[in-house]
């Protein structure tokens, strides 16, 4: 996991409202951003 989650161009996670529906792009109409941060190593 480490060799590709910490690559050159870095990870970063968003985290929305309500569930993805698998269908519309590119957010899955799951709403708002309601969280999102930078993966850095510890």
């Amino acid at each position: 996991v480490r060799a590709w989650l910490f690559d050159g161009d870095g990870s970063a996670i968003v985290v929305h409202a309500d569930p993805d529906d698998y269908k519309t792009d590119p957010s899955g109409n799951s709403g708002a951003r309601i969280a999102c941060g930078v993966i850095k190593p510890a």
